[in-house]
């Protein structure tokens, strides 16, 4: 981690203690925190969130969507967002980031 992002995540991580999540919803904004700035394809997050879960098939994939979508709306007007990216289920990524930065 370089100097530049640690007080980022630090203020990140402040954010989502103070966010109103579920355990599983801050493991799952955990496994974004750690990969800060990175784009990291849902069937990667899936195959980390779900552990010991053939990520083979598009069920844990779409609960992936259903989870972000659940975890974007607790964390709206907090200055975090998750953003996606990408043209289909499989290979659209996520990452987290500040509102309005890069």
């Amino acid at each position: 981690m370089s100097v530049c992002e640690a007080p980022i995540k630090s203020e990140a991580e402040e954010v989502l203690d103070e966010a109103d999540l579920t355990p599983r919803e801050r493991e799952l904004a955990e496994l974004l925190l750690v990969r800060w700035g990175t784009w990291t394809r849902g069937r990667d997050l899936a195959a980390a969130f779900y552990v010991g879960v053939a990520v083979t098939m598009d069920a844990p994939v779409n609960a992936m969507g259903v989870r972000m979508h659940a975890l974007r709306t607790k964390l709206a007007g907090s200055g975090l967002e998750i953003r996606s990216d990408g043209p289909g289920r499989s290979s659209r990524g996520y990452r987290m980031a500040w509102e309005g930065g890069e």
